[in-house]
């Protein structure tokens, strides 16, 4: 299963949303966003054994 996002920042929301799921029962294996903006949501979801995979990061923005 994945679970997807507009944009990351700290991973905070879609880790509760991680939460409920395998609270439920489910499995995560990735989160699909559109706009990682590299402030440690992908090291957060490692933490977890989840796969971030994102169309752009920060720097696609010149930022």
């Amino acid at each position: 299963m994945a679970l997807l996002e507009d944009t990351t920042t700290t991973g905070g929301s879609t880790l509760e949303a991680l939460d409920i799921v395998e609270a439920a029962g489910g499995k995560v294996a990735r989160v699909l966003c559109l706009v990682d903006r590299g402030e440690g949501a992908a090291e957060a979801f490692a933490e977890r054994g989840v796969t971030l995979e994102a169309l752009f990061g920060r720097g696609d923005f010149g930022v």
